[in-house]
């Protein structure tokens, strides 16, 4: 049997993960979603989803030192989203469509 961790809405899974779900950030269409970074080679442990549960986009790669460094704190800040990842590095992102508005180098 295989484990699986959901994001729910009014008692209906909409998205089942095989990694722990670590938070969750609704939007008005979107959910962005933090995973458990130990699942995660390459730091790319952000999904949004819409509310039907289709995958919108997955955090892009960034070049990262070192290049496993998983994000390990999301939040909202206004109509964006921020990326905190292990290194301190910073990525707000547009939640709509994962565009990368600024980024700001950790350590």
């Amino acid at each position: 049997m295989e484990l699986k961790y959901a994001i729910t809405k009014n008692s209906k899974i909409i998205k089942e993960f095989q990694s722990p779900i670590e938070l969750a950030i609704e939007f008005d269409n979107e959910i962005v979603i933090l995973l458990g970074r130990d699942y995660f080679k390459g730091g790319r442990n952000v999904y949004c989803v819409d509310l039907e549960g289709n995958i919108l986009w997955q955090v892009p790669e960034v070049k990262l030192v070192p290049q496993d460094s998983s994000y390990v704190k999301i939040m909202k800040n206004n109509k964006n989203v921020i990326l905190t990842n292990w290194d301190g590095t910073r990525l707000t992102i547009e939640p709509q469509t994962g565009k990368i508005l600024d980024q700001k180098s950790g350590k």
